[in-house]
């Protein structure tokens, strides 16, 4: 289906004429033999997507902004030790020398860590909340 956004908020669509559905039909488009429909803006047709349109960004942290934004204060190599074994998401190799890690892994693995601390207890032994 071809659509085109229009000023007021709705979308034009170019499709095959229903025969229970009404349509909007223009004098030239009703001798090339199509008819126009509008749709309104909530019947989820939203404007084309390119195929090469990457929706889903990620954004890759360097090894200083692990430290200045997400506040990690290891090395270089036990961060590497930790991808080892497994206790730290894995980085993305970006060039030959260029290395980041997902931000969003980031934020998971930090939040698996405070979620997996022990409940605080006070000087009695009692649990906090």
């Amino acid at each position: 289906m071809a659509c085109a956004r229009i000023p007021d908020g709705e979308t034009l669509a170019l499709t095959e004429p229903p025969l229970s559905q009404p349509a909007v039909t223009s004098v030239a488009a009703f001798f090339m033999g199509i008819q126009m429909k509008l749709i309104s803006a909530n019947d989820n047709v939203g404007p084309p997507i390119a195929a090469n349109d990457n929706t889903a960004r990620h954004k890759l942290l360097t090894f200083p902004e692990l430290k200045s934004v997400k506040g990690i204060p290891f090395t270089r190599r036990h961060i590497a030790r930790l991808e080892d074994n497994g206790e730290f998401p894995v980085r993305v190799k970006i060039g030959q020398h260029r290395v980041g890690w997902v931000e969003s892994e980031i934020d998971t693995h930090i939040l698996e860590k405070i979620t997996a601390r022990p409940a605080r207890k006070n000087a009695t032994g009692a649990t906090l909340h």
